[in-house]
C-alpha cells in the first residue's frame, strides 16, 4: 500500500536486472519527491506508470537518468501512461531523461539530446504535441 508515501526518491535506482516494471497499481497521490526513482535502470525496456498521480510532486530530477558509463546499455524504449503528468507543482526536473537516447514517445518523438527535455515532455506523444510518453490502451 503506497497511499501514504510522500518520498519515492531512488526507490528502484540501480535495479539493473529488471526489463519491465508495472507500477500501474501504485497510489502516488501524496508523493512529493520522485528524484532518481528509476535512475540507472540500464536493462529496463518498458515502464508502466499508467495511474501515476503527479499533482503533488515537486522533484523529478534524475528520475529516468542513465549514468554515463551505462550509455551503451540504454534500453528504455517506452513509458506508458493514461494521462499527461500534472506538472503544476514541479520545480526540479534537472537531467530527468539524461542519456536516454532510445526512449520514444508513442508517436515516435524524441530529442537528440535528452538533457534538454523540459516539463513539456512529460506528456503523451501525439500528432502536433511532442512528449516522451505512450498512451496505454
Amino acid at each position: 500500500d503506497t497511499s501514504q508515501v510522500t518520498n519515492m526518491s531512488y526507490m528502484f535506482s540501480d535495479m539493473s536486472n529488471l526489463t519491465t516494471l508495472d507500477l500501474s497499481n501504485f497510489d502516488t497521490s501524496k508523493v512529493t519527491n520522485m528524484k532518481g526513482m528509476f535512475l540507472a535502470m540500464s536493462n529496463l525496456i518498458t515502464l508502466d506508470l499508467s495511474n501515476f498521480n503527479t499533482s503533488q510532486v515537486t522533484d523529478m530530477s534524475f528520475m529516468f537518468f542513465l549514468r554515463d558509463h551505462n550509455k551503451l546499455k540504454d534500453k528504455l524504449e517506452k513509458i506508458y501512461v493514461n494521462n499527461d503528468f500534472d506538472t503544476a507543482n514541479l520545480t526540479n526536473i534537472s537531467q530527468m531523461f539524461g542519456n536516454r537516447k532510445k526512449l520514444r514517445g508513442g508517436n515516435g518523438s524524441y530529442l537528440l539530446d535528452p538533457l534538454t527535455a523540459d516539463k513539456s515532455w512529460l506528456r503523451i506523444d501525439r500528432p502536433g504535441v511532442q512528449g516522451y510518453f505512450t498512451r496505454k490502451s
